[in-house]
């Protein structure tokens, strides 16, 4: 748990050199593995980082069934449409989450309409949702703030912020500005442009 290893690795302790194990670890996942890869974090470059262990064969516990029914095309479709930040909160794949605990956030993908109430899994009804805001985690676990603590918070916001919240509540879903979007941009791509255009920016603008 919380340890990365790489296909290298596994063919070493396995003692194979020619399986790629990827289709492995997509089962394992079905399975309530949770693995994290580039596409989830992309720092990880070619390494995976586990997460949580699940049912395997030899557990004595009942196998899952297998809801996971969104094929990696159409995964990888959603991600690259919301720039693999979480639709509900809006935190991107890697990033630590602003409050505590403050661990990276890891992307899923959700449904508009939930699977439990007959959403389908086109891909006008999928969003990508981070871990923490899934809609099966929070069927789950709910919230643990009460009606007027929030109540309070959401009087302090200016008129223009409780226009922007009630919107965002209306349709379940931040929106995401051209700012967030180029943001997203950079922040995926390899380290060299990131830098540069770092660099870029720095010259031309004091803080």
């Amino acid at each position: 748990m919380g340890d990365r290893f790489s296909m290298d690795e596994i063919r070493q302790a396995l003692g194979v050199r020619d399986e790629h194990f990827q289709r492995r670890i997509r089962e394992l996942r079905t399975w309530g593995w949770v693995i994290d890869g580039m596409k989830d974090m992309p720092g990880l470059n070619a390494e995976y980082l586990m997460r949580q262990h699940g049912w395997w064969p030899g557990s004595l516990d009942s196998k899952p069934d297998d809801t996971s029914s969104i094929d990696p095309h159409t995964r990888r479709k959603v991600l690259e449409r919301d720039g693999s930040r979480c639709t509900i909160c809006g935190v991107g794949a890697a990033e630590n989450y602003p409050e505590p605990p403050r661990n990276p956030a890891r992307m899923t993908i959700g449904h508009v309409i939930p699977a439990q109430q007959g959403g389908s899994n086109k891909i006008d009804n999928l969003r990508c949702e981070c871990a923490r805001c899934n809609e099966t985690v929070r069927a789950e676990s709910g919230s643990g703030e009460s009606f007027d603590d929030l109540l309070a918070s959401a009087r302090r916001l200016p008129a223009a912020d409780k226009k922007t919240l009630l919107r965002w509540l209306r349709q379940n879903s931040r929106e995401r500005s051209d700012l967030d979007a180029v943001y997203d941009r950079i922040r995926l791509a390899a380290p060299g442009v990131r830098d540069q255009l770092t660099h870029w920016l720095g010259e031309r603008i004091s803080l």
